[in-house]
């Protein structure tokens, strides 16, 4: 085990934020409160937590590689997620109000579409669930090795630690650390970015250095990928998964929701300035290493002791805070609306707030093991975000929109985008894998929407009340 002064400021920083958890769950009494925190948070705590949430260990690691290798085109592709963060701002916080008996993403598609799709969505979120959590699990055993840690310890050591002070806590253990990551991260992430540009020469002469194909959009030899992700990056496809959705049914009123989304919209340009110094930097001054080596290299070659560890501590806080919302929200869909169900359905009595602590510690579990077996950010990322993103996106917009709703309509629109997932993972290529997800989600919005024509004879919206299916 490494005792070094930087391994040893990464370990305080872990010792930290699990107690920081455990205190801030002490004494959660009901599902209520493990879900939600009863609505007690102001709307600074919950765009922090927000944000702390959306900041992924991907925005850092991957974002700044790819920047690295295919230039600006990348950060013009996450711009595009300002459009869906201000189209929920606008059109779906303030609506989220008549929910206020919900506490999961699973409650609001059962009322709008009934059991079978209450159950579908919990499924599909463990599934998600497993990828993301997964997918961040990975990034902390890769980021322990800049410190020379073995990668699995690493992995091992970060995982145990979120997974019990999310279980326990719930909503607000993750929301009192995701409090203490993000003052960490907004220090971090400058931090890496002024190392890398102060050796470049400054702002001035990255972009004076800086080749011109890096600076290419229209004419980009990815153009088309990048398109299909700029295009998908419009769609609220991540931005309405089980921790986004729980962190909207936290808010007090519409107002408070509204703004956590604005908020957001504003540190989005902010967020992704950094990334593209730290990409373009890194080009001009490491121009040889590969692009995954960004962040390693910054770390081991440019900051002095001390400051090693507290950059590692932030990358940890990066993809812990993401890590444990992810977690939290998708174990809670899966404890809520699978496991209850079908526990009072056998008329067996079950203890809530103990079944989905159990529920997360075992999501948690599975989440790390499929990290061990699969290794691949990339792969993990992929599984997460097909799963979920094209059963649920459209239906969920749709309802709470205020188009009439019925099971029959979300149905159609499960199996034709089944059909199409398991068709298109078939014929496309490895090369071409990419293309399964926005082909899923494009035949679930036509489908859907084809459906819901031909059952009502056109287009019919209704007032929505609290409740909405029985």
């Amino acid at each position: 085990m490494n005792f070094s002064t930087d391994a040893l400021i990464v370990y305080g920083y872990l010792f930290i934020t699990l107690v920081l958890g455990l205190w801030a769950g002490r004494n959660v009494k009901n599902i209520q409160e493990y879900a939600t925190a009863n609505r007690m948070y102001g709307t600074g705590v919950l765009i922090i937590t927000f944000l702390a949430t959306w900041v992924g260990g991907g925005s850092v690691l991957r974002e700044s590689a790819e920047v690295f290798e295919d230039g600006i085109i990348r950060i013009v592709t996450a711009l595009a997620q300002v459009v869906s963060i201000l189209f929920i701002a606008w059109a779906i916080a303030p609506k989220m109000y008549r929910f206020t008996d919900s506490i999961t993403l699973g409650d609001l598609m059962g009322k709008f579409y009934g059991k079978y799709a209450r159950m579908i969505t919990s499924i599909a979120s463990l599934g998600y669930t497993i990828g993301l959590v997964g997918m961040q699990v990975v990034s902390l055993g890769y980021v322990y090795e800049f410190l020379g840690l073995e990668n699995k310890w690493g992995m091992i050591l970060g995982a145990s630690i979120l997974i019990i002070y999310s279980a326990i806590g719930g909503i607000k253990s993750i929301t009192f650390t995701d409090l203490f990551q993000f003052i960490i991260l907004i220090i971090v992430i400058p931090l890496l970015a002024n190392a890398i540009t102060m050796e470049a020469g400054g702002i001035k002469e990255v972009f004076h250095k800086i080749p011109a194909e890096k600076l290419i959009v229209f004419g980009h030899k990815k153009f088309s990928y990048y398109l299909m992700l700029f295009i998908l990056a419009i769609f609220p496809v991540g931005l309405l998964s089980p921790p986004y959705v729980q962190l909207l049914l936290m808010a007090k009123d519409k107002k408070q929701a509204t703004n956590m989304y604005i908020g957001a919209a504003l540190f989005l340009p902010v967020s992704r300035a950094f990334i593209l110094l730290i990409g373009f930097a890194a080009f001009i001054v490491y121009p040889q290493i590969q692009p995954g080596q960004i962040i390693p290299t910054i770390i081991n070659e440019l900051l002095p002791v001390g400051l090693k560890g507290f950059s590692v501590a932030g990358l940890l806080a990066v993809i812990m805070s993401t890590a444990d919302s992810f977690l939290g929200a998708g174990s809670l869909v899966v404890a809520h609306d699978l496991v209850k169900p079908f526990f009072d359905k056998c008329k067996w009595p079950i203890d809530e707030l103990k079944a989905v602590r159990y529920v997360t510690f075992i999501v948690g579990i599975l989440s790390s093991l499929f990290a061990f077996s699969s290794g691949s950010i990339a792969n993990l990322g992929f599984y997460a975000v097909t799963i979920l993103g094209p059963i649920v996106t459209i239906p969920l917009v749709g309802g709470i929109m205020g188009l009439k709703t019925d099971p029959k309509t979300f149905m159609v629109a499960f199996f034709a985008t089944l059909i199409s997932f398991l068709t298109a993972s078939l014929v496309l290529s490895q090369q071409t894998r990419y293309l399964v997800f926005p082909i899923c989600l494009f035949t679930n919005l036509i489908s859907f929407f084809g459906a819901h024509y031909v059952q009502n004879k056109g287009f019919v919206t209704v007032k929505r009340t609290v409740k909405v299916l029985d």
